[in-house]
């Protein structure tokens, strides 16, 4: 057996999963949204027994007209 995907197939599971984690954090409050991710970081991380070193970036500001 192949273990290997072919590109198209993971493209496909990549917008699967983005499609996943919208319908996931759609109605939740921006407080929600950073908790959600902050679990979901937690738990990457224990299950692949390393830390994350992913940069955190201030959220743009809101432009007034």
């Amino acid at each position: 057996m192949n273990d290997q995907k072919s590109l198209d197939d993971a493209l496909d599971e990549f917008e699967l999963w983005g499609e996943h984690v919208s319908r996931a954090i759609e109605s939740l409050s921006p407080d929600e949204v950073v908790e959600y991710f902050k679990a979901a970081q937690s738990r990457l991380e224990q299950r692949t027994g390393k830390r994350l070193n992913l940069a955190v970036r201030p959220a743009p500001k809101a432009t007034v007209e």
